[in-house]
C-alpha cells in the first residue's frame, strides 16, 4: 500500500467522520439503478421506460390508458429475498386525475372452497331414589331412576377467511395510483406483473412524464429476537415517458428521453468504476477530505443530492444541473451528458399541450368550413 504523508492531506482529514466514510468509495456503493454486472442485489425490477397512452374511447381524448410490465428478478429460484413489494405510479402533471386501474384489490385463503361446522348440544338429566330396610339377618332395597336426555345438532357452511394479496388504491389525492403485492400460496412475486391505468386528461394532453418508485420488503428476525421486522431488501425509482401513439412528434420525443437518460447513466457508471478503481489510495482520501467539508458547509437541499445521489435528484427533477454543487464537480463530458437529459426533459412543455384531432372534432370543422364557405359564396 502507498504511504501517505500527513502533509498531503487536508486539515480536515483528522476528524473520524472522515475516515469513517472511507468504505462509501467502495465498488459496490453507488446510487439505486446505476449497477454493473456484477450487481449482487437480492431484488432487481425492470420495466420499459416508454410507453403510449391509449385512447379509450374515439370521441373522447380526455381518457386515455396506459400499461406497465414489470419485471421482478432474483439470484435464485431457491431463494425468496422479499415477502412484499409495492409499486407506486405518480404523473408529473398534477392535471391528470386517475378514472381506473388494474388489477383490483384481491385476497384468498389458504384453504379451498368452503368449512363445514357442526354443532352439537347434549343435556341430560337424571333422578334417583334408593331405600335399603334392613330386620336381623333379613334386608331388602329399592331404587328408582329416571333419565331424560336431548342431544341437538346444528350444521352450517362458514367462509374461510381471506388474507389480502394485492391492495390496490389512488395516492396523492386521486392522482397517483399505489400497488402492494404478497407472497401467497397462490401468488409468486418473481417475473412480470401487467398494471393497468386509467387518466383523466386534458382534451389538449399529448405527452407526460410518471415517476414509479417500486420498494421491496422481507420479514426477518434480528438474532437475539423474538418477533420480526420488516426489512427493506430493493428500492428503484424510473421515470416513464408516455405518449399518444396518432402524435409522431410526442413518440420521437419519449425515445430520445429515454436514450438521453441511458446514455448518461451509462456514462455515470463508468465514470464511477474509473474513479474507484484508479485514483490511489492517497487520491481516494483526498477526495473524501474535500467531500467531507463541502458537506459541512453545505446547505440540507445540496446535502441531500451530494455524495453521488446527483443523479437521482436529475431524474425526478429534483436538482439544477446548472447550480447544484454535486453536478458542477462532475467531469465535463459526463456534465454535458446530464444538461442535455435536462434539456431533453424540458421539450415536454413545448408538446405536451397540443389539440388532438377526434372524429368528432373533425365532423365540427368540417361542418364549420362548410358553414364558413357558403358564407363566403352568399356574400
Amino acid at each position: 500500500m502507498p504511504s501517505v504523508s500527513p502533509s498531503t492531506l487536508p486539515p480536515s482529514f483528522g476528524s473520524l467522520s472522515a475516515i469513517a466514510l472511507v468504505t462509501l468509495l467502495s465498488p459496490g456503493w453507488l446510487p439505486i439503478d446505476v449497477v454493473d454486472a456484477s450487481d449482487t442485489r437480492p431484488v432487481q425490477f425492470d420495466l420499459h421506460p416508454v410507453v403510449a397512452a391509449h385512447t379509450v374511447d374515439p370521441n373522447d381524448a380526455s381518457v386515455v390508458q396506459i400499461q406497465l410490465k414489470v419485471s421482478s428478478i432474483v439470484p435464485s429460484i431457491h431463494d425468496r429475498p422479499m415477502d412484499q413489494w409495492t409499486l407506486r405510479l405518480i404523473p408529473r402533471n398534477d392535471r391528470l386525475v386517475v378514472r381506473d386501474y388494474s388489477p383490483q384489490t384481491s385476497g384468498a385463503s389458504h384453504l379451498d372452497g368452503s368449512i363445514d361446522v357442526k354443532v352439537t348440544e347434549e343435556d341430560s338429566e337424571s333422578f334417583g331414589l334408593a331405600s335399603v330396610v334392613s330386620y336381623g339377618p333379613a334386608s331388602a332395597d329399592a331404587g328408582v331412576d329416571n333419565i331424560n336426555k336431548t342431544i341437538e345438532s346444528r350444521s352450517f357452511r362458514e367462509l374461510p377467511q381471506l388474507r389480502a394479496i394485492t391492495a390496490a388504491g389512488t395516492i396523492r389525492h386521486g392522482r397517483g395510483v399505489y400497488y402492494q403485492l404478497r407472497h401467497d400460496r397462490q401468488q409468486i412475486l418473481e417475473g412480470e406483473k401487467c398494471f393497468t391505468v386509467t387518466y383523466q386528461v386534458p382534451n389538449d394532453w399529448q405527452a407526460g412524464l410518471f415517476d414509479v418508485f417500486i420498494e421491496a420488503k422481507r420479514q426477518t428476525r434480528p438474532f437475539g429476537r423474538f418477533e420480526t421486522v420488516e426489512r427493506t431488501v430493493a428500492t428503484q425509482h424510473f421515470t416513464v415517458a408516455a405518449y399518444r401513439p396518432d402524435n409522431q412528434v410526442a413518440k420521437a420525443w419519449a425515445y430520445d428521453l429515454f436514450h438521453a437518460e441511458a446514455e448518461l447513466r451509462n456514462a455515470t457508471t463508468q465514470w464511477q468504476q474509473m474513479r474507484n478503481q484508479s485514483g490511489g489510495f492517497p487520491a481516494m482520501l483526498q477526495s473524501l477530505a474535500s467531500t467531507m467539508d463541502h458537506l459541512a458547509n453545505a446547505s440540507d437541499g445540496a446535502r441531500h443530492h451530494d455524495r453521488d445521489q446527483w443523479l437521482e435528484g436529475l431524474l425526478q427533477a429534483d436538482v439544477d444541473p446548472y447550480t447544484n454543487p454535486a453536478v458542477r464537480r462532475l467531469p465535463v463530458d459526463l456534465r454535458v451528458l446530464a444538461i442535455a437529459y435536462c434539456d431533453k426533459r424540458d421539450e415536454l412543455s413545448a408538446i405536451e399541450t397540443q389539440p388532438v384531432d377526434t372524429p368528432s372534432s373533425q365532423a365540427e370543422r368540417l361542418v364549420s368550413n362548410r358553414t364558413d364557405g357558403a358564407s363566403d359564396r352568399g356574400n
